[in-house]
């Protein structure tokens, strides 16, 4: 008598393995980007400077499926040239652009509202969608829900736990966590990230800040979201087109 074969679900559960590494590895970028955006410390600039920086995005970004001959990988390569001297002058930089009244804000309400209250609006749908997985802003850092190495950081956590959710069987939570990532990225991150590229190009930033806002944009962009239309471009990034980029722009 012959024995039926019995069926296996080994490849069914390969393929979710894969997915779940794709998602962790998307996450794992995400997080990095948030990193350099934020205000540049020692530990910092020695992994730009060192490579380690680069190697990690590039490693994580070929698991997610970025492919090898992708221009953001390209671009990796050359994060290391592209840096200031020394700590020091990234700082400086850093808040020549970024801060309060800088050439550059990095806050999504100073791109898509015209007026104090549309911009306490954009602030707050930000901020629920971090209530909903339990991630609050830090008090340390003091920085706004919109600043947009905070919503790359949201990005960030939201795959972590979409990816333990899968781990764990529960298949509702990992379905909710995949709708709040690709709603967030189609609602807010998506909608102002060119925008802000833009601002960079012509804002004076130098190569590093330039060659980073464009990683930003081109990995967000990799993710195949149709975002909403941006209504309401800023009037200084208006003002500015059909200027030529800065001279140490790359």
């Amino acid at each position: 008598m012959r024995r039926k074969k019995s069926r296996t679900t080994a490849p069914r559960k390969s393929t979710r393995s894969r997915a779940a590494e794709r998602v962790l590895a998307r996450s794992c970028v995400f997080g990095l980007l948030a990193r350099a955006l934020r205000y540049p410390d020692g530990e910092l600039f020695a992994a730009l400077q060192g490579g380690r920086w680069a190697a990690e995005v590039t490693e994580a970004a070929r698991r997610s499926g970025v492919g090898a001959r992708s221009p953001f990988l390209d671009e990796l390569r050359r994060v290391a040239d592209t840096l200031p001297a020394g700590l020091a002058d990234l700082q400086n930089l850093h808040t020549t652009l970024f801060s309060s009244g800088g050439a550059c804000p990095h806050q999504e309400s100073d791109y898509v509202a015209s007026h104090t209250f549309q911009k306490a609006d954009v602030m707050a749908d930000v901020a629920g969608f971090y209530r909903a997985f339990g991630f609050q802003v830090s008090s340390v850092t003091r920085e706004l829900p919109d600043f947009l190495g905070t919503e790359l950081e949201f990005l960030h956590v939201v795959g972590v736990k979409e990816v333990f959710a899968r781990q764990h069987g529960h298949r509702a939570g990992a379905s909710v966590c995949r709708r709040a990532q690709k709603t967030f990225l189609t609602d807010h991150l998506g909608v102002w990230i060119g925008v802000f590229r833009e601002r960079v190009a012509h804002g004076g930033a130098g190569p590093f800040y330039v060659l980073l806002a464009r990683l930003a944009e081109g990995f967000v962009r990799a993710q195949h979201i149709r975002p909403r239309a941006l209504v309401r471009p800023s009037a200084p990034v208006a003002d500015l087109e059909g200027s030529p980029p800065c001279s140490g722009c790359p």
